[in-house]
């Protein structure tokens, strides 16, 4: 066993030996060849002195070894060069699309501010109205904090800068979840008061809503005596035979034929109100019966004092006749 590995030793340290004789001849081979010189000779056309240049093998090397980096390098920078102008490109598409998007945005968010003052207008002034009071003076506005920093450059400002249009959008949600929350409490309003508007005349005497007024209410020009009378009412036109229904619940007071008034309907309603419809063609309803609002209790004539085919239409508060105009189209209830 032992004799085996002296014999591996000596075997290793031959071939050791072996290898570093080839590394040496390699080396003087090498460094002959690289001392060797090359002659270039640049010889010009006239009869000036030639031009000789004597250069080694490891010089020439060392130079195309620097000529080849510098071309890798022209063509990577080249290369990144084309890349970095195609991007630079690619940013500014991109860029041009956000500044549309954004100017969109500020076009939606003033548009959106004007429709929200009309918006704003029209519920104040329901409120004040209704309530006797303007809510909208209480909205707090969110604060709009700016970070301080002095050493903010020109260019940091354009970018972190937050555009106003933002605050804007904040006191507009501010101000929709208030208006919401009072327009709740103005549903709950509606809603209660549904079983008081129901004997106030609040909707329009003909049948879906057709018809127009050809007389109105107050002073007139009499057809018949061509001399200025009161007109307590309106008149409306509209085909014969057209339905004719009641404007709020009430009781029948009276039905038949009276006077000018041709044949007619009177109900009573609560809280004082009473409606007239005149000059009908036919009556279906009784004195003494109740009826509600929307009920057809006639149709359209011209019964009576009367030019044509149309609705005399009366509202009286007590003994007072009142204009009905007021009263035509309270659609909110």
């Amino acid at each position: 066993m032992k004799s085996f590995f002296s014999k591996l030793l000596k075997e290793l340290n031959l071939l050791w030996y072996d290898f570093k004789r080839w590394v040496k001849i390699k080396n003087s081979e090498i460094q002959k060849w690289g001392h060797e010189k090359l002659t270039v000779m640049l010889v010009p056309h006239s009869e000036k002195r030639v031009v000789t240049i004597h250069i080694s093998n490891f010089a020439l090397l060392f130079i195309l070894v620097i000529i080849s980096i510098v071309v890798v390098t022209s063509i990577v920078a080249i290369s990144n060069r084309k890349m970095t102008d195609q991007k630079v490109v690619r940013l500014e598409k991109q860029n041009e699309i956000k500044d549309q998007y954004i100017n969109s945005f500020i076009n939606n968010v003033n548009m959106l501010k004007d429709r929200f003052a009309g918006f704003r207008s029209d519920v104040n002034r329901i409120f004040s109205l209704a309530t006797l009071q303007n809510f909208s003076e209480n909205i707090e506005y969110p604060e709009v904090k700016e970070k301080e920093d002095s050493f903010r450059s020109s260019v940091d400002d354009v970018i972190y800068t937050k555009p106003k249009e933002i605050d804007e959008l904040y006191k507009l949600r501010k101000e929709v979840e208030i208006y919401k929350i009072q327009m709740q409490k103005f549903a709950s309003f509606v809603e209660n008061s549904k079983d008081v508007i129901k004997y106030i005349p609040s909707i329009w005497p003909v049948k879906d809503g057709g018809g127009h007024i050809t007389s109105d209410f107050g002073s007139r020009r009499d057809p018949f005596m061509n001399s200025y009378k009161f007109h307590s009412g309106i008149d409306i036109a509209h085909w014969p035979g057209t339905p004719v229904i009641a404007t709020a619940d009430g009781v029948v007071s009276f039905t038949g034929w009276l006077g000018g008034y041709g044949r007619v309907v009177k109900i009573t309603h609560k809280y004082g109100f009473t409606t007239v419809y005149g000059h009908l063609m036919s009556v279906y309803v009784s004195e003494g019966t109740y009826v509600r609002k929307g009920q057809v209790i006639g149709n359209i004539g011209m019964s009576g004092r009367a030019t044509g085919y149309h609705l005399h239409y009366e509202v009286r508060i007590g003994t007072e006749f009142v204009d009905p105009t007021p009263y035509l189209s309270i659609r909110l209830f």
